[in-house]
């Protein structure tokens, strides 16, 4: 009575058994364990507790192992054509391939190039492993396509005045590059020429350096017989006025020839900030920058006593503004107004003659002579210059 008790006790637990199935060819697959449970009619039925058991067939073994789903994922992708497709605004450049879905790219922009690299794939077209087209478009200077080494390819666009913009997309047809190039409003783009592409695989790729810029620099000056570059009798240096830090003006003599101005005085009408002050004879004086100069000027840069009235001989006429201008030989009327410096005409070393007759109302005329040129033709070294006028009312 009591063994039967104890029997009864033990029928309750529950017996693992462990199992393993035969490794393959290269051991790859094993299973790990089988676990059985038996009831309580197995423990004294015997017949009962094999059926129970699982056979080792009927265990659902794994389809491929890991090693092999690996190979799958690291096989390489083939891309067995190339097309050029013409669009409205540039053209598709279509990689064919099955496998389009699983293609990845590098892209990068590299001076008026576009570079993609596509790493995992290689090509296989029938007239080579390397595709090439010059101008396709307008814009599109060279299309390539090669094999970049063992385990990857490179497609380079370039553009002839920057790189062009792409975009990427993959269809049924495989993966595709829509290229839209750099080019002014007034090209339209061109249908490409696909009927013989190169496959001849291209030396070098172009450069993708960008060219430097060009720095040019223009320089020049007015031209005209109004324009006085300098003044140097009263500057005492022969610079450009504008280099100069004072305010200087100058009457160049085509002013007074196109005024018709008898006067030398009149120059004040061609300069701001001065005034003529009428004085006895032929004597005028000036106010400058609302002080009064004084009776004195220069003539050539030295200091004359009295004006000078007829202009028959003045080359032009130079105004040093401010009190700068008693450096330059001004008195001391000039401390805070300026000084009127006149220039007369230099003989030349070609011939010149020229004579003027002017008549007007109230029974006036003038005339004048001008004169100038070497005193020998054989020799330059002594010139002359004569100015004579003569005018009465």
């Amino acid at each position: 009575m009591k063994l039967r008790r104890f029997t009864y006790l033990g029928i309750v637990g529950t017996i693992f058994l462990l199992g393993t199935v035969p490794a393959n060819a290269q051991g790859e697959e094993k299973l790990d364990q089988v676990s059985v449970i038996f009831t309580k009619d197995a423990v004294s039925k015997p017949e009962v507790a094999i059926a129970q058991i699982p056979q080792l067939s009927d265990i659902q073994r794994p389809h491929t192992s890991a090693k092999e789903l690996l190979a799958q994922e690291q096989k390489q992708n083939e891309v067995t054509g190339i097309r050029l497709n013409p669009t409205a605004n540039g053209l598709e450049v279509i990689l064919e391939t099955p496998t389009s879905d699983k293609l990845q790219t590098i892209v990068k922009n590299e001076g008026n190039n576009f570079i993609a690299d596509i790493p995992n794939t290689q090509l296989r077209l029938t007239n080579g492993n390397s595709f090439r087209q010059e101008k396709p478009v307008s814009g599109i200077t060279e299309i390539i396509v090669i094999n970049q080494d063992a385990n990857s390819i490179r497609v380079v666009v370039a553009g002839e005045a920057s790189a062009p913009k792409v975009e990427l997309f993959d269809d049924d047809k495989g993966l595709v590059f829509g290229v839209i190039p750099a080019i002014t409003s007034t090209q339209q783009p061109q249908t490409p020429d696909t009927s013989n592409p190169s496959s001849e695989t291209p030396a070098t790729i172009p450069s993708t350096e960008a060219d430097e810029p060009i720095e040019l620099t223009v320089t020049g000056e007015r031209e005209g017989e109004y324009n006085a570059q300098n003044a140097p009798s009263s500057t005492k240096i022969d610079a450009p006025l504008r280099d100069i830090p004072q305010a200087i003006q100058v009457v160049p003599e085509q002013v007074f020839k196109d005024r018709q101005v008898t006067r030398l005085d009149e120059f004040t009408d061609n300069v701001s900030g001065v005034q003529r002050v009428f004085g006895f004879g032929t004597t005028s004086g000036y106010n400058i920058r609302g002080f009064f100069a004084g009776y004195e000027s220069l003539r050539n840069g030295f200091r004359d006593q009295g004006n000078q009235r007829d202009i028959a001989n003045i080359q032009q006429v130079e105004v040093l503004k401010g009190p700068s201008s008693v450096l330059y030989g001004g008195g001391s009327s000039a401390s805070l107004s300026g000084i009127v410096n006149t220039v007369t005409k230099k003989p030349l070393d070609s011939p010149l003659y020229q004579a003027n007759f002017t008549a007007g109302s109230f029974n006036f005329y003038r005339s004048s002579i001008d004169a100038t040129g070497p005193l020998l033709s054989d020799y330059r070294s002594a010139l002359y210059r004569l100015n004579v006028s003569v005018q009465g009312v």
